[in-house]
């Protein structure tokens, strides 16, 4: 079997995407020595990636050594070339993981990796840009993709109920979560050090990771915070890691307003791979989000494989990503929120079966197995299954 896999999101998409396409590709080709690879690497950049393609007999490189921000204006001016001008012979499956089959081709089976329909559930949260832009490439991409993977079942069902697309193309394939993320003996010099680093005190932390963004909910995260009791919020600190959307450079202001800018930190994005982030979870006690849709959420598991119990949006996806093991609360309400962190800060009992629970649940989920159920779908559309 032949695969022709597009991996240019290895060092051009935004992080969450990047991260699953690097270590697919990664797996894949560590997993599968039977058939053969060629790996799409266009519009390379210098450091784009997050680490050195793979290599092997049999993985083929496809590169284009033009930046993406030239090609770029040339494919909207003069369209894509055609997928044989990197790739012969013609593949037996073309995938994109990336979520949008942009390159034209005249291959059988194209399978196409949806990552969420955040632009059809919460548009009014999103840039209205991002939202045509979204909808524009969903309806190419439905037409020009004979087999989906979504990221979740709760994706699946969406995709079967809002598009219409038959159950029987549509496979499940939950991602993964890095090596890095488990639990660590405490390291007093390294742990001191990255709370010098990021001017984080010598509290319990309370962690959210991910963007900054109207559509992530923060601010709701931050004032559920602020309506905890004296007590714990002088006992108790809000980290929040991530970089800040244009739309909320002003979320400074709430945190000024609510008289809490000494018991909040803003981090900003930790690049995928770094020990931080790892060390981070570990510190903290308490990992929330209040996020109004995902189609998979990988940092809730994250820190629940690294022993921290996590509080998360009443939401199908992020039901499904945490297994029933976290505390569930209404997006829309900062107390609902506030009351879940006082039940977990409280409640030692608690604390303990949602860690012991949590690991349990995040070990099941490697990049190794998102690679081996991905191969798995390959072969099911060869076969015909």
């Amino acid at each position: 079997m032949h695969i022709a896999l597009d991996a240019t999101p290895s060092i051009h998409d935004v992080s969450a995407i990047r991260r699953y396409c690097f270590h697919l590709v990664r797996e894949l080709t560590e997993v599968d020595a039977d058939n053969t690879y060629s790996l799409l690497f266009l519009g390379c950049r210098s450091g784009g990636g997050i680490g050195a393609p793979p290599q092997g007999p049999n993985i083929r490189l496809c590169k284009s050594t033009i930046p993406g921000r030239v090609l770029n204006p040339m494919w909207r001016f003069f369209g894509a070339p055609l997928l044989e001008t990197w790739v012969k012979p013609n593949p037996d499956i073309l995938h994109f993981p990336g979520g949008y089959p942009y390159i034209p081709n005249s291959v059988s089976h194209v399978l196409t990796t949806l990552h969420g329909f955040a632009h059809h559930h919460i548009a009014e949260y999103l840039p209205a840009d991002a939202v045509s832009r979204a909808s524009r490439r969903l309806e190419k991409t439905l037409a020009a993709s004979t087999a989906f993977i979504t990221v979740s079942a709760a994706n699946k069902l969406e995709l079967q109920d809002i598009y219409g697309i038959h159950s029987a193309k549509i496979s499940v394939v939950p991602l993964g979560i890095s090596p890095e993320f488990v639990v660590r003996k405490p390291q007093p010099k390294v742990d001191y050090g990255l709370r010098r680093k990021y001017d984080i005190p010598n509290k319990n932390l309370m962690l959210y990771v991910g963007a900054v963004a109207p559509h992530k909910n923060v601010r709701t995260l931050i004032r559920a915070f602020a309506e905890l009791s004296l007590g714990k919020k002088n006992s108790w600190h809000l980290v929040l890691v991530g970089a800040i959307a244009p739309a909320e450079r002003g979320i400074g202001d709430l945190i000024s307003e609510l008289k809490i800018p000494d018991n909040v930190t803003l981090i900003d994005y930790i690049p995928p791979g770094s020990q931080e982030l790892a060390v981070l979870y570990n510190l903290a006690g308490v990992f929330v989000t209040a996020s109004f849709y995902e189609g998979w959420a990988s940092p809730p598991l994250e820190a629940m494989a690294c022993g921290t119990p996590a509080i998360v949006s009443d939401i199908p996806s992020l039901r499904e990503s945490t297994g029933g093991h976290a505390l569930y609360a209404d997006p829309n309400d900062p107390i609902a929120i506030r009351d879940k962190m006082v039940e977990v800060i409280n409640d030692n009992g608690l604390r303990r079966k949602l860690i012991e629970d949590g690991l349990t649940f995040a070990m099941r989920y490697t990049w190794r197995r998102c690679a081996e159920e991905t191969l798995a779908v390959y072969r099911n559309i060869i076969v015909g299954l």
